[in-house]
């Protein structure tokens, strides 16, 4: 699985840098490669003063290395003892990779996006491994535009639909008001969820 998400997102950042050029039509995504002392390593790619974008960011990292037993407690649900099996003081390996983005479009009425796509997983020497896989995607609005907020949303509910819709996209919505409960959307916390439900119709 490591090895697949691993690949999914070299190529994605790879795609997604050049598409962003060929809509600026100006500037490039300049690299920057690093190495982490302890494994791994990263390639950070960022565009800056374009037709398009005032900013943009796309940055793969692939770690590896251990941390401390209670460091993954901390990472991982309550009541879970994820460090079963090890020895007190032993550390943990484990290996984690992501894709992440930050894009500041010059044109106010065009919002800022982000993401962020990462995968975590322990191995060996407990009794239990433990992964998992987070997807996080969302656009700050400067300007509030409600057909562009529908059309970002019916499109992240189409993505959804092979996983159980309804369920992600209320979650989706719950935890997307709780984390940026932005100043210039309140009064609109009721709106959007509509939106969303009548895309889905």
């Amino acid at each position: 699985m490591r090895a697949k998400f691993e690949k999914m997102i070299r190529e994605a950042q790879i795609k997604i840098t050049q598409a962003i050029q060929d809509i600026d039509g100006k500037a490039t995504f300049q690299e920057d490669a690093w190495v982490r002392e302890n494994g791994g390593g990263g390639m950070s790619r960022v565009l800056c003063d374009g037709n398009v974008f005032e900013k943009a960011g796309v940055n793969l990292s692939v770690v590896y290395g251990s941390m401390p037993q209670e460091a993954l407690q901390a990472a991982t649900e309550r009541g879970v003892d994820r460090a079963k099996g090890y020895k007190p003081g032993e550390r943990v390996p484990f290996f984690a990779c992501g894709l992440s983005s930050v894009m500041h479009p010059k044109n106010p009425h065009c919002p800022t996006m982000h993401f962020n796509y990462r995968y975590f997983e322990t191995d060996g020497g407990g009794e239990f491994q433990f992964c998992c896989c987070c997807i996080d995607q969302f656009i700050t609005e400067w300007i509030v535009i409600d057909r562009c907020l529908c059309k970002f949303c019916n499109f992240q509910a189409y993505l959804s639909l092979p996983f159980n819709a309804s369920l992600l996209l209320s979650l989706v919505v719950r935890w997307r008001y709780r984390y940026y409960p932005l100043l210039h959307q309140r009064g609109r916390h009721e709106a959007f969820p509509r939106h969303i439900q009548g895309g889905m119709r």
